[in-house]
């Protein structure tokens, strides 16, 4: 039977927790490259009184129509203009003719005019669609700077996909992480714009920082312009096909781990595990997100708190249940 659960519209314990939580505690979503943030279905299964969103976008009109559409929608979610960068600088900005492929770095031509774009039934050459046309000065800001003239911000979940800028974005926001419980960021595999970091710099970074990989999602594969063959469109091909580029990588704090080597605990407050739960769920991490809840019980009977204890069984209970009944 289709419910809102088999077509990934809701989340089995998103949906208990939301009704669990305080009537003031949200999900708060920091989103490094807002354009797309409105329709991100990722942010659309939970309850949208329960999520208040931060995004950033250089644009001040596109900022003005963003904060406009989500007032007229009734979501909590702010736009601020501006660029994100490691420190209060000028950097300048490649724009390119693909939309969403400008950079803050300069593109790397001698690689990215070997690539063709493809999908099951069509074929572009990167020539033709991806390469630069112009330059922008942007004037950039930090999330630290952000946040001090706002008084502060708390923020559960991070998502910073700015075509190469994620790892600055996270330097400059160093007071704000360790707070934050996971973090969506791009991870480049090849340097497809000059002198961007790698994966292994920004998993370097974030390791440092606490943070556990836990998944790859949203690969991204380039064939071969000089290829006259087209692999995508080769009958019963297994579809990875073509070089890995890039893709996002998924990180979260673990608490579990936190706890067996002694470190501190104190940013593991019960309301921030429960939203981690949240989050590794709508992630595809269910069984890690059972996996909390169960530390979670124990950890709460260790301090003496039986009644919350038996609040997170009983949720861990109905969760397993729920996800067991789809079995049937």
């Amino acid at each position: 039977m289709r419910t809102r659960y088999t077509t990934r519209q809701g989340f089995i314990l998103t949906d208990i927790i939301s009704r669990k939580l305080g009537v003031d505690e949200r999900f708060t979503i920091l989103d490094g490259g807002a354009r797309e943030a409105l329709s991100d279905p990722r942010w659309q299964v939970f309850d949208p009184s329960r999520v208040r969103l931060f995004g950033f976008e250089p644009d001040a009109a596109e900022v003005e129509n963003l904060n406009k559409e989500a007032a007229d929608r009734g979501l909590d979610y702010q736009y601020f203009p501006g660029a994100l960068w490691g420190t209060q600088t000028e950097v300048t900005f490649y724009e390119n003719k693909s939309p969403g492929g400008g950079s803050c770095f300069p593109q790397n031509t001698d690689l990215t005019d070997r690539w063709k774009f493809q999908n099951q039934q069509d074929a572009f050459m990167s020539t033709d669609i991806f390469y630069p046309t112009g330059t922008e000065q942007w004037q950039t800001t930090t999330l630290d700077d952000w946040a001090e003239k706002r008084g502060g911000a708390d923020i559960d979940f991070m998502k910073v996909n700015v075509q190469g800028a994620e790892l600055e974005i996270l330097r400059g926001g160093e007071t704000l992480l360790p707070n934050v419980i996971g973090i969506m960021a791009e991870i480049s595999f090849v340097e497809s714009y000059k002198d961007r970091p790698f994966f292994s710099d920004i998993d370097s970074y974030l390791r440092a920082a606490g943070f556990e990989f836990f998944d790859m999602i949203g690969l991204h594969y380039m064939g071969r312009s000089a290829s006259d063959v087209t692999a995508s469109h080769l009958p019963g091909l297994y579809p990875l096909w073509g070089q890995l580029i890039e893709a996002h990588g998924v990180y979260f704090r673990d608490p579990i781990r936190c706890e067996q080597k002694g470190e501190d605990m104190s940013a593991f407050t019960l309301e921030k595990v429960l939203k981690l739960v949240s989050f590794a769920e709508v992630f595809g991490q269910v069984e890690y997100a059972f996996e909390l809840l169960g530390w979670l019980e124990k950890h709460l009977q260790g301090k003496g708190s039986d009644k919350e204890a038996a609040d997170i069984a009983e949720l861990s209970a109905n969760g397993r249940h729920l996800y067991m009944s789809l079995l049937n």
